[in-house]
């Protein structure tokens, strides 16, 4: 389930500004749904948007900042190795950076980090 996504923006103009998105702000829920057959679901309001086939390409344990007994991941989305995301995992949060969910971006001007938490 999602908690919030920091959200930097203005960069292209050199005035970079940040804000926390939640799902009081946006009147949106986000969840991801990952499926043991290898697959991973980017849900918005419950409602599925699409499915992707996923492949770990690393699964190192990191000590960082960003998350506390973390791992650091890299999915990739079959069959384009050069497509997915990256970011740190431990048992109940993973935070990421993915341009396309829960949030589209203007790459290079803008990015989202976005934390979700693990629900039963």
């Amino acid at each position: 389930m999602w908690i919030y996504s920091s959200h930097s923006f203005g960069i292209c103009q050199n005035q970079v500004q940040n804000e926390t998105l939640t799902p009081n702000l946006t009147n949106n829920t986000f969840k991801l749904e990952f499926l043991k057959k290898g697959t991973i679901s980017f849900i918005k309001n419950n409602e599925a948007l699409y499915s992707k086939r996923i492949t770990f390409s690393v699964f190192d344990k990191k000590d960082n900042t960003v998350l506390n007994n973390a791992f650091e991941f890299i999915i990739y989305f079959e069959p384009d190795e050069y497509s997915g995301f990256q970011g740190f995992i431990n048992n109940d949060t993973i935070k990421f950076n993915y341009d396309g969910f829960p949030f589209i971006t203007n790459q290079g001007c803008e990015g989202y980090f976005n934390t979700f938490i693990k629900t039963n």
